[in-house]
């Protein structure tokens, strides 16, 4: 197979020199274009523990290279925010492009669809070919177990020691952006000699995976079009447990395929969409399932043991002065029928905006997750909870006055965000209920480059075991110089917080950044900011943090 890729690979470049001979030859010989940059950063603070490193450092490149029309983009970065305990974080990737030619080299983000390869980084090669409605995807390399780091700011990014996973992907399709049939093949494991003597936690096994999947579009009429997505995956949990399957993975050609045992498993997932596009509304509705236990390793994350139904759709009204946006879902769990429970949610959203005149604008929207347990209740506090009910909501009005370059604003924002447990006798559980609001005046001179916000806000929070509230206002100033090459930014915000009804403390913040244009290629920046926080409850603190950054493009 091996042999296939590199024979399948070679042809196409042959075949793309013959046809582009020419267009080499008129073409430039080098260019280079891209941005470098760095940043450095200092913490300190007194009163509580740090936060974050006393030292921070990030160096990063973006370059691009052409060679005789072959365009070869570079990308480098490497972040340091725990300096002091040795942690650091690097990333590095080049993607040379010719034509309908690209190459893969370092650490690529390459989705396939959501049940294959998504969301995660592959460290190694591949490559894309696009010539006209043929496509062609391959991509192997190594992927960390996300289990394998632990992200904290007391000890920095630190890697507990886990198997390399390797991974092999292939992906084929054909047709156009409306109508077209990908098909996916992924395969992952651990080996068993990567780990160079380092102990392993038990519960760190080695696993493998192979998943197909496939992803299909078809236009069938006029702004009527069919989605859909699936996948199939075979995973093994416990590469070292006992038992060979007899049937896959039994001998050196399916090996490379899968490898099973009786820790492995078959499970799939899948939707299908049909939507409907008109000039003044659109319909859609989607059907998702996905299997118990479907977590292919190389998806970031898949909400398993699911079925949803979906319906939505939007439209507008009033010369499009009003546009309204939707969707309702039910979903449901438990799809086997193992679990000791089963729950039917309700899933809602809306988002309105309107635009009455040049001056007056505005915005709602809301969503609502309801869930009833059905079958076996559960139990929380000796009490049989049933229902779980989630609200958001958020609106906002928007009023401009304009005068040539001067502009007035104003605005008013509310919101509520409650999420409340019902029990069996009908009493409310673990309710939490917040509110903000905030009422917001502007000014902007585009003559002198002056913009000025100020805010009043308040912000509520309700809880089982107590009640808590800040309030105050906040001032943001952003002025130009010497011909706008120099921006500073002053902030500044004095919060009163309350708990119980009692004034709990007080917090004050300053900030002021510089951002200079050294010419049409370069600029500078420093950030400057500062916390003070006193409390009767909690441990009063002071906070500085300082920054620095510069950026060239060429």
């Amino acid at each position: 197979m091996k042999h296939l890729y590199l024979v399948l690979f070679l042809v196409s470049s042959i075949h793309i020199s013959a046809q582009n001979l020419q267009q080499i030859a008129d073409a430039k010989a080098f260019d280079v274009s891209g941005s470098i940059g760095g940043n450095l950063g200092l913490y300190s603070v007194n009163g509580i523990e740090e936060r974050t490193s006393p030292f921070q450092y990030g160096l990063s490149a973006r370059l691009n290279f052409k060679v005789y029309g072959f365009s070869m983009p570079v990308y480098a970065s490497i972040r340091d925010n725990s300096f002091a305990y040795g942690g650091s974080f690097s990333r590095f990737r080049i993607n040379p492009t010719y034509k309908w030619i690209k190459l893969h080299l370092g650490d690529t983000y390459l989705n396939f669809n959501p049940y294959t390869l998504n969301g995660r980084t592959v460290n190694g090669y591949g490559v894309e070919l696009t010539p006209g409605k043929l496509r062609f995807k391959f991509l192997k390399g190594k992927v960390e177990d996300l289990r394998s780091f632990v992200d904290s700011l007391q000890l920095g990014t630190t890697f507990v020691p886990t198997y390399s996973r390797d991974v092999t992907a292939i992906g084929i399709g054909f047709g156009s952006s409306s109508s077209y049939l990908d098909v996916y093949g992924v395969r992952s494991s651990d080996r068993l000699d990567s780990l160079n003597g380092e102990k392993v936690l038990e519960d760190f096994t080695r696993r493998s995976n192979t998943v197909l999947g496939s992803t299909f579009a078809l236009r069938l009429g006029k702004g009527l079009s069919l989605r859909s997505n699936a996948g199939l995956s075979f995973q093994t949990d416990n590469l070292d447990s006992y038992g060979d399957n007899t049937i896959i993975g039994s001998n050196g050609i399916t090996g490379n395929i899968v490898e099973g045992n009786i820790s492995s498993n078959v499970v799939y997932a899948g939707d299908i969409g049909l939507n409907y596009a008109h000039k003044s509304f659109s319909l859609n509705g989607r059907v998702k399932y996905i299997q118990p236990y479907f977590q292919p390793l190389t998806v970031a994350f898949i909400n398993s043991d699911i079925i949803n139904y979906t319906i939505g759709g939007s439209t507008s009204f009033f010369k499009r002065k009003l546009n309204l946006m939707g969707s309702v879902g039910v979903q449901k769990n438990n799809l086997t029928g193992n679990k000791l429970s089963t729950s039917n949610n309700l899933i809602t959203n809306l988002v309105a905006n309107f635009r009455l005149t040049r001056s007056l604008s505005g915005s709602l929207n809301y969503s609502n997750f309801t869930q009833d347990f059905q079958a076996r209740l559960i139990q929380i506090n000796d009490l049989y909870t049933y229902a779980i009910s989630s609200n958001v909501a958020n609106a906002a009005l928007r009023y401009t006055i304009s005068k040539g370059s001067v502009a007035y604003k104003f605005g008013i924002r509310a919101g509520r965000n409650t999420f409340l447990t019902v029990d069996d006798s009908e009493e409310d559980l673990n309710a939490y209920d917040s509110w903000n609001s905030s009422f917001n005046v502007g000014f902007s001179n585009q003559d002198n480059d002056l913009q000025v916000n100020s805010a009043i806000t308040y912000r509520k929070y309700n809880r089982e075991v107590t009640n808590s509230a800040n309030y105050g206002i906040r001032l943001n100033a952003n002025k130009g110089f010497i011909e706008n090459k120099l921006r500073i930014n002053l902030r500044s915000g004095y919060i009163l917080n309350d708990r119980e009804g009692l004034r709990e403390g007080t917090t004050f913040r300053n900030g002021i950044d510089f951002n200079y244009k050294l010419d049409k290629n370069s600029n500078a920046g420093v950030q400057l900011g500062h916390i003070k926080r006193s409390s009767t409850v909690r441990s009063d603190f002071s906070e500085i943090r300082l920054g620095s950054q510069y950026r060239y493009t060429f």
